[in-house]
């Protein structure tokens, strides 16, 4: 998947990663590009379909590679079990 993740686009991944995860059987996911954090994110689509799916975020915006996301990540990590690299 690629392109800018905003407005309907987010919609779309949705649909996508919802499609991969039920239909393809893909567990794991590399999210470039991630940018905010904001609702229906990459791992919580995939988790929702299936609690094993794992899912890595990358962006070299400052802003977006900054404590906002890192601290997201910490919380998605301690309450869903998701593995995070940073």
């Amino acid at each position: 998947m690629c392109g800018p993740r905003s407005g309907g686009s987010a919609r779309s991944q949705a649909r996508a990663v919802h499609f991969l995860v039920t239909e393809a059987g893909i567990r794991q996911f590399l999210d470039i590009g991630t940018g905010l954090p904001s609702a229906n994110n990459t791992h919580q689509v995939a988790q929702r379909a299936a609690p094993q799916s794992r899912v890595m975020y990358v962006d070299n915006d400052p802003v977006a590679s900054g404590c906002s996301v890192r601290q997201h990540g910490k919380s998605a990590c301690e309450t869903k079990r998701t593995h995070y690299e940073w």
